[in-house]
Order: C-alpha cells, then structure tokens, then sequence
C-alpha cells in the first residue's frame, strides 16, 4: 500500500528558496511543508486510482469480449431464416464454416458434410420444398468456451404448398414447430456455424382460400434427387 511519507518529491517552493539561498521564515517554511504534504496525497490517491483500473482493465476486456462473441453468434440464426426464406444460397453458406455439418437424422433423412454438400441440399431440397417458406426463430441461446460454442433456438416453419410425398392438397399451409441445436466456431475471427440439427416438436397441416395469399414467390425447378420430401428449416 502507498503510503504519503514513502512518496518523496521535492516541493517546488523549497527548491526555489534553496536556489535562490533565501532563507525562509518559520511561517512559509511552514506553509510550504502543508503545501507538499497536501500534493503528495493528491499523488498518493492518483496511483491508487490507477492501480485499482488497470486492475479492473483484465476482467472489463474478457466481459467485452464475451458479450461481442453473443451477439455475433446471436446473429447467424436470423441470418439462416432469410436466407432460407429468400432463396439466397450465397449469403447462407458465409455463415457456415467449410466442415459445416447438417444434420437430418430428426427428420429420418441422410444429412451433408462439408461446404459443397450443403449448399447442394438447400439447392436441391430446401428451397424446393415449398412454393414458398417463412421461418421465425426466437430464444436464441449460446454457451462459449474459447473459439467454440454451443447454442440453440426456437422455431416455427411456414411452408405454402410443400412438396410431399404422397402430396398434399392444393393450397396447403404446413406449420412446423421445432428447435435447432447448434455448434459454433471462430474461424478467422468470425463466428460461424459448424453444426446445426433440426428437432420437430409438431406440426400442423391445414388449407387456405388462396386469395387471401399476398406474398409467395414460386421456388426454382424441382430436379430429382433422394429425398422424398424437404426437411422443415
């Protein structure tokens, strides 16, 4: 601990005195010891208060950091269910990292590995599942240790006149209420999703007047491939 005698600056009146070989009165001799003994306080509570903040600087950056790491994550759901609404591949697959693994076991389907897979089901499959899809994801969560991360969501999955096997009737809306459970990694400094599983919880099937649709742009052509019907976001 500082103390205010270990403190020992020369004051500033007395070196003037001392220079100029003026020999002071016992009054400013005096007045000029209260004059330093009151500045080395002031000094003594300067060090203190800095002492106490780079001390404070360790576990402020670390909270930061965490906090900057929550949010970054918090992000990429959102980012998933517009690209998956939009039909927009390239900005879906900037939040996967090239290991991606997708994970379709809930839905009794074989899942992908890797970037270029991926990206082919959600060409092939996803965003040919339904004449048109709205996802919303909500209580995002997320747990981090070092560059990885595990997390999770809610969601609930509209999908017009999905496609079925044996097919449903003409304007159908499908209603899918599951969760998500994700991994996450920093790669190069940014989060990204490194694994992610869809869990359905219920779903409900019901038709619709389609005057009352005022917003569903067709998916692209449907191609052959392995899969009887899409999985639900």
């Amino acid at each position: 601990m500082l103390r205010p005698e270990s403190v020992r600056l020369p004051c500033v009146g007395e070196q003037t005195l001392a220079c100029a070989g003026v020999t002071a009165t016992a009054h400013s001799t005096t007045t000029n010891a209260r004059g330093c003994a009151m500045r080395r306080w002031f000094l003594v509570a300067m060090l203190a208060a800095l002492v106490g903040v780079s001390g404070q600087a360790g576990p402020a950056r670390a909270q930061a950091a965490h906090l900057s790491a929550e949010q970054q994550i918090a992000r990429l759901p959102g980012i998933y269910a517009w690209s998956v609404d939009s039909l927009d591949i390239d900005t879906l697959m900037t939040i996967f990292s090239d290991d991606i693994e997708y994970d379709l076991s809930a839905y009794g389907l074989p899942g992908a590995q890797g970037k270029d897979a991926v990206r082919n089901i959600f060409l092939e499959v996803v965003f040919r599942g339904n004449q048109c899809s709205f996802i919303n994801i909500s209580s995002i969560w997320s747990k981090i240790n070092g560059d990885e991360a595990i997390g999770g969501d809610y969601f609930v999955h509209v999908g017009i006149n999905p496609v079925t096997s044996p097919p449903l009737p003409p304007n159908t809306r499908r209603q899918t209420d599951g969760r998500h459970i994700y991994r996450f990694r920093k790669v190069d400094g940014e989060w990204k999703i490194s694994y992610i599983r869809g869990e359905v919880f219920s779903q409900t099937v019901a038709t619709f007047d389609p005057a009352l649709l005022f917003r569903c742009p067709l998916p692209p052509a449907r191609t052959s491939h392995r899969y009887r019907s899409a999985p639900h976001a």
